[in-house]
């Protein structure tokens, strides 16, 4: 017959089985914590593979080749010219806003030999007006005036920049192009706009277009034109 624990093995005893309590408390802490890490993991695996699939899922209409150009761009110009400059523009950005004033420049002195089609980029992340700038001028287009809000977003670009709200700036111009304002109103919140959009913010990704403006000249890029002689330069070799 076995004899009676001592009351120092007894408390032995339970410090022993405690000790084995905790460890299998922290064992089946650590199988949870580690089921939950793979859980996330896989997660993560999925969501990223489906973004990678929905960047690379072209919009409606966006052409295979990114700088082939469609009945829907915004296009200024002669449509057969012999020379196609493309700019991906944002309509925030000061260094566009630069370069507006030569683009138009461009266009009154090459006359039949040149055509400009703008596309939108806004950069978002550090211009926050860009992406309701666009929608405005897509807005216009749909009345028949982008080129018109084109230009005035451009040439006010001081007075609606910086403000938290630069809607009531972009109905304002509306008004002085003569849009039907309520029209543009729908528009300027439809679907639809945000869409064509979209459609040149892909194509954009697609040539690796991160800044603005990048300027493409019969589908070549222009590295850093530094003004209106070097896009003479470039554009005059193209119809010699």
């Amino acid at each position: 017959m076995d004899e009676p624990l001592t009351k120092k093995e007894r408390r032995a005893l339970a410090k022993e089985k405690k000790r084995e309590e905790q460890l299998k408390s922290e064992s089946t802490k650590k199988l949870k914590n580690w089921v939950i890490g793979v859980l996330i993991i896989v997660g993560l695996i999925v969501a990223g593979v489906k973004f990678w699939q929905w960047a690379n899922t072209a919009p409606e209409g966006v052409p295979e080749v990114p700088l082939e150009l469609t009945d829907s761009e915004w296009m200024k110009g002669n449509p057969q010219a012999l020379v196609t400059l493309v700019e991906y523009g944002d309509f925030q950005c000061p260094a566009c806003a630069t370069y507006y004033p030569i683009v138009k420049t461009l266009i009154d002195e090459y006359g039949e030999n040149l055509r400009v089609v703008y596309r939108h980029i806004p950069l978002v992340a550090i211009h926050t007006n860009a992406m309701d700038a666009a929608r405005a001028a897509e807005a216009a287009g749909l009345q028949g005036k982008f080129w018109e809000m084109h230009d005035k977003l451009y040439e006010n670009q001081k007075e609606w920049e910086n403000e938290r709200n630069p809607i009531g700036f972009f109905e304002k111009y509306a008004e002085e192009i003569e849009l039907d304002l309520e029209k543009y109103k729908v528009d300027f919140a439809s679907s639809g706009v945000q869409d064509e959009i979209d459609k040149d913010i892909f194509t954009a990704n697609r040539l690796g277009v991160n800044s603005t403006p990048t300027f493409f000249l019969n589908g070549e890029r222009i590295q850093n034109p530094r003004g209106l002689d070097d896009f003479r330069k470039s554009v005059d070799s193209l119809i010699q």
